[in-house]
C-alpha cells in the first residue's frame, strides 16, 4: 500500500519541489517520526513503514498548492489530511487497513514535519516546477 501511495504522491506532487527539497522533507519526517515515537509514544516499540513520510509529502503538497494559487485544492487536501489524522488519533486506524499493522502516531508526526519543513523551505525554493 505504501508504494502505491508513493506512486500517486510522486505523480501528483513530484515536480512541485526539486529532489533536494524532497530529500529534506523526507529526512525531516524520518527524524521527527523517530523522535516523536521515542519521546511521545514510548509504548510503540516498532515502526518499519513508509506511511509517516507519505503523510509528510502530502502536507508538503498542501503548501505547494497553496503557494501556486490552487487554494481550493490546498484547502480540500488540508481538510482531508487533518480529518484523517484526527480520526486516527481518536479512533485508531481506519477499517480500510484493518488487520494491517499501522502506527497512526507516525502519520501525525510525519505530517507535522512535512508541513513545517515545506513552510520553512518555501521562502527559499520556488515551487512552480
Amino acid at each position: 500500500m505504501n508504494f502505491a501511495g508513493l506512486a500517486v504522491i510522486a505523480w501528483v506532487f513530484g515536480r512541485d519541489y526539486p529532489a533536494a527539497v524532497w530529500a529534506a522533507i523526507g529526512g525531516a519526517a524520518m527524524v521527527a517520526i523517530g523522535t516523536g515515537l521515542l519521546l511521545l509514544s514510548p509504548q510503540v516499540d516498532w515502526y518499519v513503514g513508509l506511511s509517516g513520510v507519505l503523510h509528510a509529502a502530502l502536507a508538503a503538497g498542501v503548501v505547494s498548492w497553496w503557494r501556486r494559487g490552487a487554494r481550493w485544492s490546498a484547502c480540500l487536501l488540508a481538510f482531508a489530511l487533518a480529518g484523517k489524522l484526527v480520526y486516527e488519533q481518536w479512533l485508531g486506524a481506519s477499517a480500510l487497513v484493518a488487520g494491517l499493522p499501522v502506527v497512526v502516531d507516525a502519520h501525525l508526526y510525519g505530517a507535522v514535519a512535512g508541513l513545517l519543513t515545506a513552510l520553512l523551505l518555501r521562502a527559499v525554493v520556488a515551487t512552480d516546477g
